[in-house]
């Protein structure tokens, strides 16, 4: 049997563990509203670009919107990244200090008692969970990167179509506000390193993860 300060010692853990639960899935919450903000604000842009409804003088105007779709995903696409580093690292924490510190406080009682083994929190290093979890992610990343690099890029190439000229190099010299679109352009192939290094980097510790659970 436990005694009454190890008891005290698991509660805090315990406690510890459901306030950084309740705050991650409050981050997740927020994380997944960003998709559908970033597709909202999208459309809305490509809306009025395209609206028969608008002024037929407000070429510059239907411009600036195209322009402003590129650096709307990035912004909104790195903030998702944010939220994704620090779910991330409550998932970490989790798993590799509290989970360890809480089975090595219940150690005594499964060496007293071989049959039952006391085990709290292996669903956290379960192989069954790190394999779903990867297999959700094929899908999950199609959704993010159309929401924060295709859809920007979308509007980067309808901006050149619109431009004037036969070559691609014709367009870019033609445009209106050039820099702009570089900037764009760079902001949308920076925000799909961050994506692509993200998810390598969840690959790497997905399968680091499936092995040391030994499950």
């Amino acid at each position: 049997m436990l005694d009454d300060r190890t008891k005290a010692v698991i509660d805090v853990h315990l406690a510890e563990f459901a306030t950084l639960r309740e705050e991650e899935l409050a981050m997740i919450k927020w994380r997944d509203q960003l998709v559908f903000v970033s597709l909202s604000i999208a459309g809305a842009l490509f809306s009025f670009a395209f609206s028969s409804n608008a002024p037929q003088n407000s070429t510059v105007s239907r411009q600036l919107a195209l322009y402003l779709i590129a650096p709307v995903c990035s912004a909104t696409g790195g903030i998702w990244l944010v939220n994704a580093w620090r779910i991330n690292r409550i998932g970490s924490y989790i798993r590799d200090v509290i989970r360890p510190r809480v089975n090595a406080l219940l150690a005594p009682i499964s060496l007293a008692d071989i049959a039952a083994r006391y085990e709290v929190l292996g669903w956290e290093v379960s192989s069954e969970r790190v394999a779903r979890k990867w297999s959700r992610r094929f899908l999950e990343w199609i959704i993010l990167l159309t929401s924060f690099v295709f859809t920007g890029a979308a509007g980067q190439l309808l901006i050149l179509s619109l431009a004037k000229g036969s070559t691609i190099r014709q367009r870019l010299a033609s445009l209106e506000m050039p820099h702009l679109f570089v900037t764009n352009s760079l902001m949308l192939l920076g925000c799909l390193g961050f994506f692509v290094g993200h998810l390598l980097y969840g690959r790497k510790h997905t399968s680091q993860s499936a092995i040391s659970s030994g499950r």
